[in-house]
């Protein structure tokens, strides 16, 4: 499977944002080297853009932390269109990072029968018989 499939596939699950500001959720996708996991999935929030004052176009620091235990704070060097959906490559492997909208309700029913009452819904939470 492609990367562009991956992508394809979870653009059914997860509405994505055609901008990318501070304190956004982000979804990553890379290639790994691994054949029985080709594609690594992560999610970050974004704590800051600097300009690299060293680049001559627009690249930028991008301050992020993955929502990983422990939480992993990382700063890579990008260029606006790497973070806003563009598939790019970072030492030979496809990437691409996209903002989430969280404010998307889920679209089928949290206890997967459609059931659920609404107290279930608005607190995340489902009810487990």
């Amino acid at each position: 499977m492609e990367i562009e499939q991956i992508i394809k596939e979870l653009g059914n699950k997860v509405k994505f944002k055609d901008s990318t500001d501070v304190g956004d959720i982000i979804l990553m996708v890379n290639e790994t080297e691994e054949p029985q996991t080709p594609f690594g999935v992560a999610y970050a929030v974004i704590n800051g853009f600097e300009p690299d004052p060293a680049k001559k176009d627009e690249w930028w620091f991008v301050s992020l932390t993955f929502l990983a235990i422990p939480p992993e704070p990382r700063t890579l060097i990008l260029q606006r269109p790497h973070f806003t959906g563009e598939i790019f490559t970072m030492g030979g492997r496809k990437v691409f990072i996209k903002a989430v909208d969280l404010a998307v309700p889920p679209t089928e029913p949290l206890d997967g029968d459609g059931q659920g009452d609404n107290s279930d819904r608005r607190s995340g939470l489902r009810r487990v018989k």
